[in-house]
């Protein structure tokens, strides 16, 4: 079966993923999306798009809305994903035409994903369950309520367009929805976004550490460098090309991202 993934990213508007008025202040940090910051090492995105390529979904679009003079937004540009930058009035328009792209090009099926909230769903039985009970399209559930994560049958392109132009807030045909079991993070806030990096230091989710575990619950990324007398109090992260001098105390639950210096 062919199916294509595309994944959202910045957009403003109501969404499932937001169920209060948008501010500055919601899924961004400093204008920056907290999709696109790294945690322990990989940014959400990155650790969404794997997840779909390991499902066997080669084909994965992203199209941002996110700014994209900004160095996280680069960094995320990957030569093997389908990249597209687009203004934030232009979104939802992108993203009906890729749909279109996509259909016309025989994809049978297109997950359909806005990055706010990071989730963890298995694949393979969330396109199943689709198939199972014939909807035209299906919507991502967790206990606390809907996620932006959708798949769309490529033959209904009304459907699709309806929802797209409706930024994933309304369904023109309503179908019972995938309950996702797997952990959520709604990454609406800072504190959200730290939670994030607390839970996967404590294995709580999927998200391992990009580095070297050099004693246990330590972690360093390539290029870091310690100082002799420095000490680490389990669990914390150390990333690539990080420098910790001197006398310092990184304490547990500390998540220094790449290029961090402390004194």
């Amino acid at each position: 079966m062919d199916v294509r993934a595309i994944v959202l990213i910045g957009p403003a508007g109501e969404s499932n993923d937001r169920p209060t008025p948008v501010t500055d202040s919601q899924e961004n940090f400093a204008g920056i999306p907290f999709s696109i910051l790294p945690v322990l090492g990989h940014t959400a995105l990155g650790r969404v798009v794997e997840c779909l390529k390991c499902a066997g979904i080669d084909s994965v679009t992203v199209l941002s809305a996110a700014n994209a003079e900004s160095p996280f937004v680069k960094d995320s540009d990957h030569p093997k994903i389908k990249w597209q930058n687009v203004a934030d009035a232009q979104l939802w328009r992108a993203a009906e035409d890729e749909f279109d792209h996509l259909a016309r090009g025989g994809a049978e099926l297109v997950l359909v994903v806005r990055l706010g909230a990071y989730a963890e769903i298995e694949i393979d039985p969330l396109l199943q369950f689709h198939l199972d009970q014939c909807n035209h399209i299906t919507q991502v559930a967790a206990a606390d309520g809907p996620l932006d994560y959708f798949v769309l049958s490529g033959s209904r392109r009304n459907d699709a367009a309806f929802l797209l132009r409706n930024k994933l807030g309304r369904m023109r045909v309503q179908a019972r929805p995938y309950i996702t079991g797997g952990y959520v993070n709604r990454l609406q806030t800072a504190a959200d976004l730290r939670r994030l990096t607390l839970d996967s230091l404590l294995q709580k989710t999927s998200i391992r550490p990009q580095g070297e575990q050099v004693r246990p619950g330590v972690w360093l990324g390539q290029g870091a460098k310690i100082d002799h007398n420095v000490r680490l109090v389990a669990p914390c992260y150390i990333g690539p090309y990080a420098r910790v001098r001197s006398g310092s105390l990184i304490t547990r639950g500390s998540s220094l991202e790449h290029h961090t210096i402390v004194d």
